[in-house]
């Protein structure tokens, strides 16, 4: 394939026998009515495809579409990917519904450029034909058409098919070749098996290349298949490119495992999402609208499925005006940012808007809504970097820089680039690395973090006043972050080393708490602590707080907190929920100190003899002078640590 060659793909667009697939094969030679019921009934029944070389050597790939109104769906998935298109209307017959209807379609698709085939012109006389062209002018005002060609042809005795080719050829040089960037991207529109050869699918594709023996995936789904052959207008290629209107032969894929609606993509680029984030815009003549949570058939790519609407500003889409919503379904869907897509009611019968994918893996937006839409705002025609910090800026764990490759549909190189930019941007786009991942954040998150910690420490203090101590980093991980994968150490540290730094915070010992509060014990808490102590220094199998806590003059809730008040200033002491007076645990060591001067080793039965208690007592005991490092286990016996120097003589 020729490097120079352009390829674009163009769209035949109008009402059911206005003469679109007849005009196609009076350009190119080719039927594409192919099926018998297609030829039986005179009608498009599904999407029909041809070749039209130029005379400039430009390639037009033609999407000759049904239009009947039942078949619409069927001329949405093969809208995906055309660069122009061609509106045909009849001389006789004019501006019809499914003329406006196919109009709409292509411009909420983001078709810029086109021309007008005015056909049938030999049944009509001069005096219809210019009043079909004025209805036609009509219909284009003010829309990607207006302005453009409007050739009057007869595909019967072939008048107008040069004028019609020059100004195909005219309005084909301005339209800018499809982007090559980018994952390679193919959503399917057909599927069927050649004899001899196999699987074969076709589509346009969107983004990327492909090349023979190419490995790709199915999406959904996730089969894996080898790309045995390429065929692009009738010839066999090695390789092809974003904007091709191309034929793959599959190897490792059947017929019936694949449907229109899928999408052929790199393994492992492109992920599937449950909902998206968009600006939609209703047609102006739409009877009423859209409320809250509707169901509407969306139409992508070539897939189509079921979508409820949920405004992110008031209760309603309006008929005439842009609307930013969250598109959420029942059903797996690969999608890109910038995607367009097409809205129909909920039976499919009729097109009433479209839109573009601003977030294409948001999260569900419930009480923010009005923030979230505030977001996109600034995502509407966003470029790579602002679409990259949008993503880091999404979960406050930051994002890895893989997954936003993926969900973006950028290569190595582009992520790296737009990293590197948005480093240097005003977003002031962070990374962390984490093992061999990449963490992207913004500074915002940073700010999430610490008001998250403080939340956090907020509640543990709630629940625990008397205490300083406050929670341990792996323990604000979990709290910070309880429906996601927790905030990478590697990142939560420096951020609350920062909020330490700046007083926000504090340390004691491995824990982080809030900045420290008097605390002061109230003359009933005074009794109780003096109770407590009492009853657990009187013995080495002393009474639990829980057996007399009915006798003490605070309820359990504050019995609680009193007891890690105790236990953190080395009051008491408590193991397998346990608790031990300071004046026995400091008797109990002096007796070890003894015993250690006599024998090597102590049993479970000595330590038992030694302080007078039972089994019940000892093991938690020993648990606990193993804790402070006093003891060591070796078998079933404890001998004592070397270097252990602890109080208690």
């Amino acid at each position: 394939m020729d490097a120079a060659e352009r390829y674009l793909v163009l769209g035949t667009a109008g009402h059911i026998d206005h003469g679109k697939t007849t005009l196609i094969k009076a350009l190119t030679g080719i039927d594409c009515d192919t099926l018998a019921e297609e030829k039986d009934r005179g009608i498009t029944i599904v999407l029909g495809f041809a070749h039209w070389q130029l005379p400039d050597g430009t390639h037009l790939g033609i999407v000759d579409v049904p239009g009947h109104r039942r078949f619409v769906r069927s001329m949405v998935a093969g809208a995906a990917g055309l660069d122009l298109v061609m509106l045909v209307v009849a001389a006789d017959d004019g501006v019809m519904p499914q003329t406006r209807e196919h109009l709409h379609i292509a411009r909420m698709l983001g078709v810029t450029a086109g021309l007008v085939a005015l056909t049938k012109t030999d049944l009509v006389d001069d005096d219809l034909r210019e009043l079909a062209i004025a209805d036609v002018e009509d219909l284009i005002k003010g829309t990607f058409l207006d302005g453009c060609p409007i050739i009057p042809v007869s595909a019967t005795t072939g008048a107008g098919l040069e004028e019609l080719t020059q100004a195909a050829m005219e309005t084909a040089a301005g339209v800018s070749a499809r982007r090559g960037g980018g994952q390679f991207r193919l959503p399917i529109d057909r599927v069927f098996t050649v004899k001899g050869v196999g699987t074969v699918v076709t589509g346009t594709s969107l983004a990327g290349e492909v090349a023979v023996d190419d490995e790709l995936e199915l999406v959904p789904g996730g089969q894996r298949a080898r790309v045995r052959s390429i065929e692009l207008h009738g010839e066999s290629i090695r390789r092809c490119g974003a904007g091709h209107r191309v034929a793959l032969n599959l190897v490792g894929l059947d017929k019936d495992q694949i449907r229109r609606g899928h999408v052929l993509a790199v393994p492992g680029s492109l992920p599937v999402t449950w909902m998206l984030d968009a600006e939609i815009e209703l047609l102006a003549e739409l009877a009423k609208p859209v409320r809250r949570g509707g169901e509407l058939m969306l139409h992508i790519g070539t897939a189509e499925l079921t979508a409820k609407v949920f405004p992110l500003e008031g209760d309603y889409a309006s008929p005439g005006a842009a609307t930013l919503v969250q598109l959420r379904f029942g059903e797996q869907l690969p999608a890109v940012v910038g995607d367009r897509f097409i809205l129909r009611d909920s039976s499919s019968e009729h097109t009433i808007g479209g839109g573009v994918v601003l977030d294409a893996h948001p999260t569900k937006h419930r009480r923010q809504r009005r923030r979230a839409a505030a977001e996109l705002e600034r995502l509407r025609g966003a470029d790579a970097v602002a679409a990259l910090l949008h993503e880091a800026a999404k979960s406050i764990t930051g994002l890895d820089a893989a997954t936003a490759a993926r969900r973006l549909q950028l290569t190595d190189d582009e992520l790296a680039a737009a990293i590197e930019e948005a480093q240097q941007g005003d977003g002031g786009l962070l990374t962390h690395q984490v093992g061999r991942q990449t963490i992207l954040t913004v500074p915002a998150n940073r700010e999430r973090i610490v008001s998250a910690a403080q939340a956090a420490l907020g509640a543990h203090r709630a629940e625990n006043p008397l205490v300083r101590q406050g929670l341990s980093a792996r323990a604000l991980i979990k709290a910070i972050d309880r429906g996601g994968g927790g905030v990478p150490a590697e990142v939560l540290g420096p951020v609350l080393d920062e909020a330490v730094a700046a007083g926000v915070l504090v340390r004691v010992d491995e824990t982080y708490a809030l900045p420290h509060e008097e605390i002061e014990l109230s003359a009933r808490d005074r009794r109780a602590v003096e109770e407590i102590e009492r009853r657990l220094n009187a013995s080495a199998q002393p009474d639990q707080p829980e057996e007399f806590a009915a006798e003490l003059p605070v309820d359990r809730k504050r019995l609680r907190q009193l007891l890690s008040y105790l236990t953190e200033h080395g009051r008491i002491a408590t193991q397998a929920g346990m608790y031990f007076g300071e004046e026995v645990v400091a008797r109990a060591k002096r007796q070890l100190k003894g015993h250690f001067e006599r024998e090597q080793t102590l049993t479970v039965s000595q330590f038992g003899q030694l302080l007078g208690t039972t089994r019940k007592y000892s093991l938690p005991f020993l648990q606990l002078l193993e804790q402070q490092g006093m003891l060591r286990r070796v078998g079933d016996k404890r001998v004592l640590n070397e270097d252990w120097e602890g109080g208690g003589e």
